[in-house]
């Protein structure tokens, strides 16, 4: 497997110029399309993507560590898949509706004015997780471990209480609807 180093990649689409399973270490990605493709044992260390778009891309066994994307579009993708090993990545700005995180050990992941729109986090340990500014709309969960988690400034997220664990977790006055509309509460 070939190893890229402190590479910058800029404006590079890489649905039609392929790409083969390898190492990038330090290396930057900016406006880069990698939608659809299959990213199968790729190994991203100390990575930054920016404004790129991996869109129903293939993430199995892919090691994401320390990671970061900005701005991105990460549109459907199942993040269990991925290689599990330091696993660790940060989230700002991106889209992320429609991604799913089942069973996963999210407490690396930092989400940070994200959309989340219908992601699934069913069985995920997102203890202590911060969801700075994220749109939850829709977003699933059951059986989740939210201890000590924020949602302070997170939107539009739906928690049952009874199904998933809450203690310790922060929610802003205006998001407790959000805690009681599974028991069909009108909070006016």
């Amino acid at each position: 497997m070939e190893l890229i180093e402190d590479k910058v990649f800029t404006s590079i689409d890489f649905t039609t110029r392929g790409v083969s399973p390898s190492v990038y270490e330090y290396c930057s990605f900016k406006h880069c399309d990698f939608s659809k493709l299959s990213l199968e044992n790729f190994r991203f260390l100390e990575c930054d993507f920016s404004e790129c778009n991996f869109s129903n891309a293939l993430f199995t066994n892919t090691s994401l560590q320390n990671v970061t994307f900005s701005s991105c579009k990460l549109i459907g993708i199942a993040f269990e898949e991925c290689n599990s090993f330091n696993f660790s990545v940060t989230f700002d700005g991106v889209n992320l509706d429609h991604c799913t995180f089942y069973k996963m050990d999210v407490r690396k992941i930092k989400f940070k004015k994200s959309s989340l729109m219908e992601a699934d986090f069913t069985e995920a340990n997102c203890k202590g997780v911060s969801f700075e500014q994220c749109d939850m709309s829709r977003a699933y969960f059951d059986n989740t471990n939210l201890q000590e988690a924020d949602f302070m400034t997170a939107m539009n997220y739906v928690i049952s209480p009874l199904s998933n664990q809450i203690k310790g977790a922060k929610f802003s006055k205006d998001g407790v609807e959000g805690l009681l509309k599974v028991f069909g509460i009108v909070v006016r």
